[in-house]
Parts: C-alpha cells; sequence; structure tokens
C-alpha cells in the first residue's frame, strides 16, 4: 500500500476557494465522478472480495468537483465453475464503509469481538448488510458477508467470503490506511488506539452485541440452566467443548440458519446446549426449531 496520505489528503481531500466558492481537485481527472481506487488488496477464496481505499467526488453539471468523500470500499463476487466473476458478476455487492464501520470491522479482524455486524444504507437502494463471524471448525477460521433484500424483501444476495490469516492481516491495514487518509498527520499508534477496543472504556453490553447501526434482534427465550450447573459454566473449557459440539451437529444435522446456532454457541448454557446436542444426535431437533422461531420473529 503505497500512498502518500499527507499529499493526497492536502490535494484531493482539502477545498481550495476560487472566487466565491469552493472546488476541489478530481481525484480522477479523466472521469471526476467515477472516483479512483488509491490502493486495493483482491482475495481469492471460495467467492471473491476486493477490499479498496476509495475517493470519490460531487460533480455539478459544470463539472465542478463540488465534494469529496472517501471509503474502504468491499466489493463482494461469486465464483461459478472455478472462476471468479469479479466486474462480470451481475450480482456483485459494493459496501462503502466509513470510519465507524470501519472501527466495527476492525475489532472483528483483531478478535476483539466475536461478530460484527453493520448496515449500510443508502438513499434510493436496498440497505445492505456486512456481516463478520467467526467459525470454530472448517476450512476458514473466518467469514465476511455481504447481504442485500430487494425493496420487497421477496429476493436477496448473500456473497459470503473465508478469510485466510494473511487475507485478515491485509483488510486490518487497509481499516488504518483509511483512517490515515482522513487523519495523516495522527500517529500509527494513535489511529491504532482509537480503532481498537479498550476495557476500561468499553460499553457495559454483551461482546456480540450488534453495533448501533444494526437492529439488534429480541433475545429467544432459552430454556433456564439448573444451579447445578453454575461449577460447569464457570469453566471454559466445558463451555468450549460444548460449542464445538453445537457447531458440529448443528452444521452437519440441523437445517437451520449457522445465525442461530452462533445464536445458541455465545447465549445458551451448558446444560442446555448438552441437552440440544443430545437431541440432536437423536434426530429431534424441535428444540433447535423453537429457538430458530424465535429468532427469526424477532
Amino acid at each position: 500500500m503505497l500512498i502518500d496520505f499527507k499529499g493526497i489528503h492536502a490535494e484531493h481531500l482539502v477545498p481550495k476557494r476560487l472566487g466565491g466558492e469552493f472546488r476541489f481537485t478530481p481525484a480522477n481527472p479523466g472521469m471526476p465522478a467515477k472516483g479512483k481506487y488509491l490502493a486495493a488488496h483482491q482475495v481469492f477464496s471460495n467467492n471473491g472480495l476486493n477490499c479498496a481505499i476509495y475517493v470519490r467526488n460531487d460533480v455539478n453539471t459544470a463539472g465542478i468537483c463540488t465534494a469529496v468523500h472517501t471509503a474502504l470500499r468491499l466489493t463482494f463476487t461469486h465464483k461459478s465453475r472455478g472462476k471468479y466473476l469479479l466486474n462480470d458478476d451481475p450480482e456483485k455487492l459494493s459496501l462503502n464503509l466509513g470510519p465507524g464501520a470501519v472501527r466495527e470491522l476492525y475489532r472483528w479482524l483483531s478478535d476483539e469481538q466475536p461478530r460484527c455486524e453493520y448496515e449500510v444504507v443508502r438513499a434510493g437502494s436496498a440497505p445492505k448488510t456486512l456481516k463478520g463471524f467467526t467459525l470454530l471448525d472448517g476450512q476458514f477460521s473466518k467469514m465476511i458477508s455481504a447481504l442485500e433484500s430487494s425493496q420487497d424483501g421477496t429476493d436477496s444476495v448473500d456473497i459470503r467470503v473465508g478469510l485466510s490469516d494473511d487475507d485478515v492481516l491485509h483488510l486490518q491495514f487497509y481499516c488504518l490506511g483509511l483512517i490515515k487518509l482522513l487523519y495523516p498527520t495522527f500517529s500509527d499508534v494513535a489511529i491504532q488506539g482509537l480503532l481498537s477496543k479498550h476495557p476500561a472504556s468499553a460499553p457495559c453490553s454483551p461482546p456480540d452485541s450488534p453495533i448501533s447501526h444494526a437492529k439488534p434482534p429480541i433475545a429467544p427465550q432459552l430454556p433456564q440452566p439448573s444451579p447445578k450447573r453454575d461449577v460447569e459454566d464457570a469453566d471454559p473449557s466445558v463451555r468450549e467443548r460444548c460449542r464445538r459440539a453445537i457447531f458440529a451437529v448443528g452444521v452437519r444435522r440441523w437445517k437451520g440458519s449457522r445465525d442461530v446456532i452462533e445464536f445458541i454457541q455465545d447465549t445458551a448454557s451448558i446444560e442446555v446446549m448438552d441437552t440440544l446436542i443430545r437431541e440432536g444426535n437423536a434426530g429431534d431437533f424441535s428444540g433447535w426449531d423453537r429457538i430458530a422461531s424465535t429468532y427469526n420473529r424477532s
């Protein structure tokens, strides 16, 4: 990522006064309205993901740049029959993330929170949702996805991309890079500190609660544990074994969604998870279905 942060900030993000109006120097002189990628990284996985630091201008009818916009742009595309569709994908999803969304993404990438969920709203288009979640088993340890539903809710596009450790590192650097472009005089240490979550200043909320722009679901009522399980619930090794078993049974044998599986992992007691595991291994998923039904209605 060879970006002259101070130079680009001064040239394109600071307006110049000309006569009685302020103007911006176009980031892409040849096509001012299309914007420009200052740096980009491509993830080739089960699907494709392009991550870029993006600058775009608003242009009036006279061809003058009247505003500038910056974003961390994530573009999700499908892989079909062994080929990455990239720009040829008619269902590709692009999300422009500002500093708030970048902070949530960075914290999830840095394992400071187990999940990331952010709704990207743009006037005139259907909302898009960015999600990141950690997997306990499988080919990828982290999965990032973009979801867009049609205006009437009858159709949706959901593209999920598995991330390797190298991909996670690249995305972290791009998160830092966007903030550096906006505040080039701040030190790298200061920027990293602002993006990171500090226990002393963290709000008193569950670690996996959605960020403010998302709509948090009402928690389904799970069966309550009995007092005899208090000791086991306090043992992290026992809980981790149950979480892994819930994932294995849920993914391999149940037809429900991974969101519900992760909800059970994050909120259920060991006693409840143990009951669901035994019932699932016996082919009885009525308890799982009840939780999913309540979760989906919330």
